[in-house]
């Protein structure tokens, strides 16, 4: 709820925040130092050092100005978490929010939370709804310990690889969700590569055929007579009705 407060309380001033996820989205511990015991006692627990981190390098050798400079596992906090404050929990990081009239040319929110209109685009600009999608798709997180979609990478530099990614996001989207609004569906660039004519998805190989766990993959030719590489996810993926059901049992 207080999540849903914060965001309507920057939507009522035509702020969207556009990089909602759970990094940015704080809970209230019991006062550091403060505590418990000894002063600082609590603050000495909850600190995580450098040297307990790894080192975070790209593949490509690259320098990426967004990530960190180490990793470290994550720990738990749920102890700690003070209910007698309010709000119970804050968000932040407002450093890539914009105002709706005047939005940026790409929005960074995570690629697994992404809204349909920030990767088809639409007919008007991203605006509060996709604050709201990537609100929902935490709450199914949260509830179920389940993404809405799953085996997403990083949309990279390269613009044809960063299209195979939007391509598999959209797919899931389908699967799960159902198929999209016509007005989104038809901004698809290469949707007829896999769906056909009657909107049914093309002839793909079977999950994990050949059994080495990994993402199968498929080629094919589009309309264009490039040939391209499909792959699909790790699983079959469930309906969202029945990920409901199932958490709801």
């Amino acid at each position: 709820m207080n999540v849903l407060l914060g965001l309507h309380f920057l939507h009522s001033y035509g702020i969207v925040h556009g990089d909602l996820h759970m990094g940015n989205i704080l809970a209230n511990i019991h006062p550091l130092g403060q505590p418990l015991d000894d002063g600082g006692a609590l603050e000495r627990n909850l600190q995580q050092l450098a040297s307990q981190g790894c080192p975070l390098k790209r593949k490509d050798g690259k320098t990426d100005l967004w990530a960190p400079a180490y990793l470290l596992e994550l720990a738990p906090l749920h102890e700690q978490v003070c209910f007698d404050l309010d709000p119970a929990v804050k968000i932040t990081d407002l450093g890539t929010a914009f105002f709706e009239e005047d939005p940026p040319p790409k929005i960074v929110t995570p690629v697994h939370l992404r809204a349909p209109e920030t990767i088809l685009g639409g007919p008007s600009p991203p605006g509060k709804g996709i604050d709201i999608w990537s609100f929902g798709c935490l709450m199914l997180e949260l509830l179920t310990t389940r993404y809405l979609c799953t085996g997403l990478e990083g949309v990279a530099d390269d613009e044809e690889y960063g299209e195979y990614t939007n391509d598999e996001h959209v797919i899931q989207l389908s699967e799960v969700l159902g198929p999209l609004p016509e007005e989104l569906a038809s901004r698809w660039r290469r949707r007829d590569r896999y769906y056909g004519p009657d909107g049914k998805r093309l002839d793909m190989p079977e999950p994990d055929q050949d059994g080495d766990g990994d993402q199968d993959e498929h080629e094919r030719r589009g309309d264009d007579g490039i040939g391209i590489r499909i792959r699909r996810p790790r699983c079959t993926l469930p309906k969202l009705t029945q990920i409901v059901e199932e958490w709801s049992e």
